[in-house]
């Protein structure tokens, strides 16, 4: 039985691997245009991830194999694998998207028009060896009028903030200049 649960720490350790890849994945997919740096750390970090399948595979195989019904760990292969080939196919596309928009093609749709707009900077944890993301020091907005005041909005209403009305009132050739650089954690 000690056993067991030691293969079972082991691959969770493993899935949450899976996890931060995954975290990494949707940060850099989400930037409009990556940099070759950025290209280049994506396939790195595609790389090692690929070798981690056949660490999990060897431990999950020697799992199923000390259980009586294997049927659930089975269903926890499935799940993983699932995501991991998901993630590989995700990420080659992201790498081959960037690489064409490089040498001057065309993306295909799925490289999005939106950019990761918050700047986030990248430490690591001293006690984990994980990298810890943060996005700065984030402030509640002031009214300049009393609370009781504020209007309840109705189902698809917004409210426009002055930034929005500005950028609104701005020629059309003077707003791409407002357009934020991709920045994400390394």
């Amino acid at each position: 039985m000690a056993d067991i649960k030691s293969y079972i720490k082991k691959r969770a350790s493993l899935k949450a691997k899976l996890t931060q890849f995954s975290s990494y994945l949707k940060t850099a997919q989400s930037c409009e245009k990556l940099s070759e740096v950025q290209v280049v750390e994506v396939e790195y970090r595609l790389n090692t991830f690929e070798n981690l399948y056949e660490k999990y595979d060897t431990l999950q195989t020697d799992l199923e194999a000390l259980m009586d019904d294997p049927s659930e760990q089975y269903a926890e292969r499935e799940d993983f694998e699932r995501l991991y080939y998901s993630l590989v196919a995700s990420a080659r596309h992201l790498i081959s998207d960037a690489r064409k928009l490089q040498t001057g093609g065309h993306a295909s749709e799925d490289a999005s028009s939106r950019c990761f707009l918050a700047e986030m900077a990248s430490t690591e944890s001293p006690t984990s060896g994980h990298a810890r993301v943060s996005f700065g020091a984030l402030s509640t907005p002031s009214a300049p009028y009393p609370y009781h005041q504020l209007k309840t909005l109705q189902r698809g209403e917004h409210v426009e903030t002055s930034a929005q009305r500005s950028l609104r009132r701005r020629p059309e050739r003077d707003r791409a200049s407002d357009i934020a650089a991709c920045a994400y954690a390394s």
